[in-house]
């Protein structure tokens, strides 16, 4: 009998049906309570160009849902959505300002105790 243990990157955990349409995230944003919500600020990674870097994360599995300007400045607010096993639903809100570095970075889940390892995992793919 053999035993061994290894290190798995929770983003190879990210599952392919992991996108949302946009009522069914709004929805689910609403149902889930404050409680779930975590935010962290990710001051190295920065957006250069939001569609290559959305291309980029839906290789990764974590799906773009829409995008808005901040009213008043030039900040932008991107929408995400990412699946784990057996069906966790991760809700993701990117604020940034285009070219600068520096994000933040908002999960809401119903599985909150994920949260710390998911976003671990969006620094080292959206760096």
């Amino acid at each position: 009998m053999w035993y061994f243990s290894d290190t798995l990157a929770v983003e190879q955990l990210f599952l392919s049906d992991g996108i949302l349409d946009r009522e069914n995230y709004l929805n689910t944003w609403k149902s889930l309570p404050d409680a779930n919500e975590s935010t962290k600020m990710f001051a190295a990674v920065s957006v250069a160009s939001v569609d290559n870097w959305v291309a980029r994360l839906k290789t990764k599995h974590v799906f773009f849902m829409a995008q808005r300007q901040l009213q008043g400045t030039n900040q932008t607010v991107i929408y995400l959505s990412l699946k784990l096993p057996p069906a966790t639903i991760v809700l993701v809100e990117v604020t940034t300002t285009v070219g600068t570095p520096g994000l933040k970075c908002c999960i809401k889940t119903s599985a909150p105790d994920v949260s710390p390892l998911v976003f671990e995992a969006l620094e080292t793919i959206m760096a």
